[in-house]
């Protein structure tokens, strides 16, 4: 049970370790409430999936031993309301203390004077818990979690529609943007964008509206060719196929484009996007984000926004170009790299300094 959970073969284990740097990290203003709510078998289900993740993700090891770097996850974060079992837990924490030789120095720090042993390891596996789950791998067999399938459906069309984005940013042209009534500009990559999200949430979710900002009427006449052309080539070089030049049917994307005229409303369910979000940041080479969010009823249920110019320090000497944020009713929300399926909860900080936030820390 919790309360005896790692306190006879984990402290024999942290008896023969040596002190190491000890983790740094800035405060977060007040601890959070529950981050999760879910049954226990989905829990069990992703701890079991990390030993074999061990064997075969170096990333993972790497994204692992981050953790306790950050003081912030054991103190302050709040882990579900599920009970540790020492026959399930204790051999995955004896594990992660053989990966991170700055865990068990932390511990020793931690454990009793600041927190209680079983919140310590609660918390500390539910980060786990979160990075084991955004593997792309083990994220298809979720579907008995609430929002599992529209969540990683969701994040898969804004991480295909920022490389749409990012591919065609420097093959810009005069010829590839068009004029909206309110004179901003929409790029090749705003349609290349909203095709390649539409095309993947209408191919799992094909009963579901959209609302979305653009329609096909300048790609179908006559002056719209080179630019419709431009399109179909950038929608279709980020789908998975047999053929490394197969090009979508032209009026597949044509129709996918034009999936987004739903109207919305305060009932039912549809999705909403913005394929680019900052079109003049965007154009400069600077911030832009890709948006895309499930509505039911008038509340939004699921949200990711794809940021592919923006920043993470991932360690003193490394940063991260492109991140994602993704969220769920219930269920809280992480951040994590565009290119690497490893997430982390988003807490807010009390910051006086705006200099403080020009990046995230990851």
């Amino acid at each position: 049970m919790g309360n005896r959970f790692a306190t006879s073969s984990i402290n024999s284990n942290l008896e023969s370790s040596s002190p190491t740097n000890q983790s740094k990290s800035r405060a977060i203003s007040q601890q959070q409430p529950p981050l999760l709510s879910f049954p226990q078998e989905v829990w069990d289900f992703l701890l079991s999936n990390l030993e074999e993740g061990l064997k075969t993700d170096s990333k993972l090891i790497q994204f692992i031993q981050q953790l306790s770097k950050n003081v912030n996850i054991f103190l302050n974060s709040s882990a579900p309301a599920i009970e540790l079992d020492d026959e399930k837990h204790v051999p995955v924490a004896m594990k992660l203390l053989e990966i991170d030789p700055n865990l068990p120095i932390l511990r020793k720090k931690l454990v009793p004077a600041r927190i209680k042993e079983a919140k310590f390891w609660k918390n500390y596996l539910f980060h786990v818990f979160l990075l084991v789950r955004s593997r792309s791998s083990i994220s298809k067999d979720l579907g008995w979690l609430q929002f599992a399938k529209e969540r990683a459906v969701a994040i898969e069309a804004v991480i295909k529609a920022s490389r749409v984005g990012q591919a065609t940013f420097g093959a810009l042209v005069n010829e590839e943007t068009a004029i909206k009534k309110d004179r901003s500009p929409v790029t090749v990559a705003d349609y290349s964008a909203q095709a390649v999200i539409n095309l993947e949430l209408t191919k799992y979710f094909p009963n579901d509206s959209i609302v979305a900002e653009e329609h096909s009427a300048d790609l179908t006449q006559p002056q719209g060719i080179t630019l419709k052309e431009r399109v179909i080539r950038l929608a279709s070089s980020v789908q998975q196929t047999n053929k490394v030049d197969e090009l979508l049917p032209e009026q597949e994307v044509i129709n996918a484009i034009d999936r987004g005229n739903f109207t919305g409303g305060s009932t039912g369910r549809f999705w909403t996007v913005d394929p680019i979000d900052g079109t003049l940041g965007f154009l400069r080479g600077e911030q832009y984000a890709v948006c895309v969010a499930l509505i039911e009823n008038g509340e939004v249920i699921v949200g990711v926004l794809g940021c592919p110019n923006l920043e993470l320090q991932f360690n003193e000497n490394e940063t991260i170009k492109g991140c994602l944020l993704i969220a769920v009713k219930g269920q809280g929300a992480t951040i994590r790299p565009i290119n690497e399926p490893f997430e982390k909860p988003i807490y807010v900080n009390d910051i006086n300094d705006p200099s403080q936030v020009i990046k995230f820390n990851y």
